[in-house]
């Protein structure tokens, strides 16, 4: 008995459920609600409900467990796919933006592509490895290779994100998130061409712009180690005057009254600059001054550049005059970076005239073209022909006084796929430092109404070979 009161003691709600049991019969039988005859089927069928929800009620909440556990699943591997796609996406950007693909290089693409591969299907990943490889072969030509590298490379990055889409968010359609029935892949194709057009207009165009043909110092520093005094002897050979002024400041100017520049070497606040403008009474001279910029450093204001001489911190207004009449280094110095000046002021002049004379007559040939001044010394001649590649004539000056006699007139495409304009190279097979191949060559002193007919000629020759 003790050992029962125990139990119960320890198993109230036991206790509690059967003393409950047992008055609701009771209550049912003296409300005459079930007679005592039915009352043990009454009893049974409602256990039996009672079993029959638990048994609903537990497959419920496993489902939802499962549904739950799976969501959550879900949650973490897309979490893991997008950071592995982003890392492998910047990885890919840092191996290749120095165009140049060491041991280690390699072995971190490789294994930032098998991460990736335990979230993309097979099928995503072939598509995947074909474009790095495009990308690979664009940006890193390697050092063999006389090919430049190719910084239009949407296209393929474009393909490889949307194999990254179709596996992130497991969809086939092909409609932009307005509903528009657009295809994407139309998208894609006209933001790749936005971007070719923005590229060439501001001067981007396929070719690497820091190549030693557009620095002049590479080019002639071994030729204007001289005095200031032989200097000013050449530049006026040359067509320029230099005048000292009465603060011993200089400043030269071209002798040709259309040839609206000047590049000073002068003082403000007791330090000293050397200057260059084109055009100084408009604005002909921005993209003058942007390459000086690029490539001496210092300040830009519209067509005006100029730079504080840095490198001689001890050199100022006071002590300049004595200093440089002494000081054959600096004479030295400041000899070459005027005479490169004055070869980056006369390629871009005769750049910019060649450009006037090409459009000035506004014919239907010209019109069919994009053409502007591409880093201040070439006139670059860009047509929209997808099926070509979309073919580029440059003329460039190759800023310098001393060698290259030759103005080359040359051919390529944005693509880099020379069999789109296999045909358009009218039997040429001569090329140049940068892979393009030779259209023609003129003598440096060909006037510039001369060079700017033979442009027009080829223009209109490759413009009716495209139609």
């Amino acid at each position: 008995m003790n050992k029962l009161a125990l139990f119960f003691k320890q198993n109230a709600w036991l206790a509690g459920s059967i003393v409950l049991t047992i008055l609701a019969c009771v209550v049912s039988i003296a409300l005459r609600l079930f007679s005592a005859f039915d009352l043990p089927f009454q009893a049974f069928a409602a256990l039996l409900g009672v079993i029959i929800t638990a048994i609903i009620t537990q497959i419920l909440l496993i489902g939802q467990t499962k549904s739950d556990v799976t969501r959550e699943k879900d949650a973490k591997i897309f979490e893991e796919k997008l950071k592995i796609y982003q890392d492998f996406l910047n990885t890919l950007c840092e191996v290749v933006s120095d165009h140049k693909l060491s041991y280690k290089d390699i072995l971190i693409i490789q294994f930032k592509t098998s991460y990736m591969a335990m979230h993309t299907s097979t099928e995503h990943i072939k598509t995947i490895s074909e474009n790095i490889q495009t990308i690979i072969k664009a940006t890193c030509p390697g050092e063999k290779s006389e090919a430049k590298p190719n910084p239009i490379i949407l296209d393929s990055l474009f393909k490889i994100i949307k194999c990254f889409q179709d596996e992130l968010y497991e969809t086939s359609d092909n409609r932009d998130k307005t509903g528009n029935t657009k295809k994407k892949e139309e998208l894609f194709k006209q933001t790749i061409e936005n971007f070719k057009e923005a590229y060439d207009t501001t001067g981007g165009g396929k070719y690497d712009d820091t190549a030693s043909r557009r620095n002049p110092s590479s080019e002639v520093t071994e030729t204007i180690a001289i005095s200031w005094d032989d200097a000013k002897k050449k530049w006026q050979q040359q067509g320029w005057e230099t005048t000292e002024r009465e603060d011993k400041s200089y400043v030269i100017r071209p002798l040709d009254k259309e040839k609206p520049a000047y590049i000073e070497l002068g003082f403000e606040n007791n330090k000293v600059f050397i200057a260059a403008n084109y055009d100084p009474e408009g604005y002909g001279g921005v993209e003058l001054a942007k390459v000086l910029k690029k490539e001496y450093k210092g300040r830009r204001s519209y067509g005006l550049w100029w730079r504080y001489l840095d490198e001689y911190p001890n050199l100022n207004e006071t002590n300049f005059d004595e200093t440089f009449k002494t000081d054959t280094k600096l004479q030295q110095a400041l000899t070459g970076l005027f005479n490169e000046l004055i070869l980056w002021v006369d390629s871009y002049h005769r750049t910019k005239k060649r450009l006037e004379a090409i459009t000035s007559d506004g014919s239907e040939t010209t019109s069919n073209w994009n053409i502007s001044i591409d880093y201040a010394c070439c006139v670059r001649c860009v047509m929209q022909n997808e099926q070509r590649g979309n073919p580029v004539i440059d003329v460039y000056d190759y800023i310098t006084h001393e060698t290259d006699d030759e103005i080359k007139i040359v051919i390529y495409n944005q693509t880099g796929n020379q069999e789109q304009i296999a045909d358009l190279c009218q039997g040429k097979t001569e090329r140049d430092q940068d892979n393009r191949v030779v259209l023609e060559k003129l003598k440096k002193d060909t006037p510039i109404a001369e060079v700017a007919t033979r442009i027009k000629y080829w223009l209109t020759k490759i413009d009716k070979s495209c139609n």
